[in-house]
Formats: C-alpha cells, sequence, structure tokens
C-alpha cells in the first residue's frame, strides 16, 4: 500500500489554488511527487473536491492503484464516504471522486492535522505561477529532501 499526501495553498491575490500531492512506499521513500495552479473555486470545500479530483487522476496515470490518502479537509472526507447520494450543488464533483473506487484496488481517505502534511504543503506553495503541471517520478524535487529526511528518521 502507498501513502498518497494531498494538500493545498490558497493564492488569494491570484484567485486560485495550489495543489501538491507526495506518493511513499511503506518506507517513507518518495515515488512519485505532483504539483500544479489552478483557478479557485467558490469555496474551500469546491476547491478541495477539485483538487482531490486531480490527485486521484495523478494517482491513476502514475500507476498507482492501492492508494492510502491523507488529506486535511474532513467535510470533503464526510461527503466521500457518505452512504447517501450527495444531493447538494458539489454532488457532481463527490460523485466524480467516488467513482475514482473503480479504478483502484484499493483506496482508503485518512484526514490529518495540516502540519503532518508538510512536504505537499510544500509543493503546493511550489505550484504558484507555474504555468504547467510538475511531476516527478522517482525522486521529488530537491528543496522537499530536508523534509522527506527527517521524516523518514
Amino acid at each position: 500500500m502507498l501513502k498518497m499526501n494531498v494538500a493545498t495553498t490558497y493564492f488569494n491575490t491570484r484567485k486560485s489554488v495550489g495543489l501538491g500531492v507526495v506518493i511513499r512506499n511503506s518506507r517513507g521513500e518518495q515515488m512519485a511527487s505532483y504539483c500544479e495552479e489552478f483557478p479557485s473555486a467558490k469555496d474551500s470545500l469546491h476547491s478541495a473536491a477539485n483538487a482531490m479530483i486531480k490527485a486521484l487522476q495523478f494517482g491513476v496515470d502514475a500507476g498507482f492503484y492501492c492508494l492510502m490518502v491523507e488529506f486535511s479537509h474532513s467535510q470533503l472526507k464526510a461527503l466521500i464516504q457518505s452512504t447517501e447520494e450527495c444531493l447538494s450543488e458539489i454532488g457532481d464533483q463527490i460523485a466524480h471522486i467516488r467513482n475514482f473506487r473503480t479504478k483502484f484496488s484499493h483506496l482508503d481517505f485518512i484526514v490529518i492535522p495540516g502540519s503532518c502534511n508538510r512536504a505537499a504543503k510544500m509543493l503546493a506553495g511550489f505550484a504558484k505561477g507555474n504555468t504547467e503541471p510538475s511531476i516527478w517520478l522517482e525522486e521529488g524535487p530537491a528543496f522537499l529532501l530536508p523534509i522527506v529526511l527527517a521524516e523518514l528518521s
């Protein structure tokens, strides 16, 4: 099982969101990393849902089909894991996220404090001003190395 950390940062003056994703194996080694800046939605819940869709699609595209997703939005987790259909205006996004379960052999969602998601949060900030998504396979960007090493010790 691999762990996917997902974090967002809001760039209010740019009206955008930075997304950072770090996928690690059971030894804590980076398998893949990804960051992207995209337009913010009408509120943080919609933006978090959009970020989750992008993160899960990255997991599929990178070929990882057994993921434990850690992120910091408890309201989004509750909507994803509810057994009831989401009839609010975010319903299509929630259905899209739930549909990813068919693409994974195992997919869990866990809410963690933002302080436990430092590498993904740093990547989210790095996304600011990037015109294209940035992707790293096996080794992440050099600026993440001190955080990753500290978390491994």
